[in-house]
């Protein structure tokens, strides 16, 4: 699919599933809603993936199946689990292009260290007074994980590598939404905030 079209496609179902969350579908039908537009996604990715041979777009089309099944787990410690998978994908898709050299991506690096300080900041207090030994494990050690996914999204030399930089960074920034709301305080309209952050990263991520 062209990228004019998938965009104006991928859009679409978003609004859609903003449609369904406004019209207050009951629960059993909205997570089908939610995961379309990255089914969309996943689709064109593996299009691409077998017509261009690129391993790269098969692993990135794992991490996208993934993020896809972590969207519909309603425990947070199962969803977190699966999304820790996807970004493992992602960083083994990353890695094949690693190259950390230029300014701007030292620049996206110095911005993903403080929204990661802060975050841990603000969250960690309330993370290891509400949360089990099991729960900070994974708590922990998915921030971990997001971490690493954004460093290698933005350390690439491919010539698009700003689109995977400002996407894994606006995985960061809607997973500090979740986790703000979930262990320090209340995030006005959140899941308007955690899902246009989480949709745009996506798109940006499996944009070229």
């Amino acid at each position: 699919m062209k990228t004019k079209n998938l965009i104006i496609v991928f859009l679409a179902l978003c609004m859609m599933y903003a449609g369904v969350c406004l019209a207050d579908v009951p629960e059993p039908a909205r997570p089908v809603f939610k995961v379309l537009p990255l089914a969309l996604l996943l689709v064109n990715t593996l299009y691409l993936a077998v017509k261009t041979g690129d391993c790269g777009r098969f692993l990135m089309a794992v991490a996208l199946l993934f993020s896809g099944i972590g969207d519909i787990c309603g425990p947070l410690m199962t969803m977190g689990i699966f999304f820790a998978l996807s970004h493992c994908f992602y960083i083994a898709a990353y890695s094949r292009h690693f190259c950390l050299k230029t300014v701007r991506q030292r620049v996206c690096i110095t911005i993903l260290l403080l929204i990661v300080g802060s975050v841990t900041a603000i969250s960690l207090p309330g993370l290891l007074k509400t949360s089990g030994p099991a729960m900070i494990a994974v708590g922990l050690t998915y921030l971990a994980v997001l971490t690493a996914m954004s460093f290698m999204a933005i350390s690439q030399s491919r010539p698009y590598w700003i689109f995977f930089a400002v996407g894994s960074l606006l995985f960061v920034i809607s997973d500090s939404f979740l986790i703000v709301n979930t262990y320090a305080f209340a995030i006005p309209a959140r899941h308007l905030m955690v899902m246009s952050t989480y949709y745009a990263a996506q798109l940006l991520m499996n944009l070229k």
